[in-house]
């Protein structure tokens, strides 16, 4: 499923240090981090960052968030992440990620694959469905 997913959107960065052990490996917890950069650059990229909708009454929390960890990322190392929105639901999303080493060659090694889902909530922090103009937006990327 993941490994010929439709790419929705990508961003390359490295690793940095404090995103490491002592021993130079990416920490577990950073692959998250990961998906979060991916996330929100997507967002902007379709010109609702979290942030402005936030400014605008519109929240999610995450309820779910998972990653399989296939190979190592290291500091320094080029990492891209991939990310699509898999799925509307009535009050939820679903964004979908993988993570890949880059080598100086350009050839990519799947490091880790993910998913978090997302609830939008009112502003008693309940399940709420999201605006239809949003929707709509969210829709034209759904893969």
């Amino acid at each position: 499923m993941f490994l010929v997913m439709l790419v929705s959107h990508s961003v390359s960065f490295r690793v940095r240090i404090v995103e490491t052990d002592f021993d130079g490996v990416a920490y577990y917890g950073s692959y998250f981090i990961y998906f979060d950069h991916a996330r929100s650059d997507f967002m902007r990229k379709i010109g609702y960052s979290f942030s402005k909708l936030k400014s605008m009454g519109i929240e999610t929390r995450i309820v779910s968030a998972h990653c399989d960890y296939k190979a190592p990322l290291k500091y320094e190392d080029i990492v891209e992440v991939n990310i699509r929105l898999a799925k509307i639901g009535n009050t939820s999303i679903r964004f979908e990620y993988e993570i890949y080493r880059v080598n100086a060659n350009k050839q990519k090694t799947l490091c880790a694959v993910g998913y978090t889902v997302h609830v939008f909530v009112n502003e008693n922090g309940r399940p709420t469905p999201p605006p239809d103009w949003l929707r709509k937006t969210l829709e034209e990327y759904l893969s």
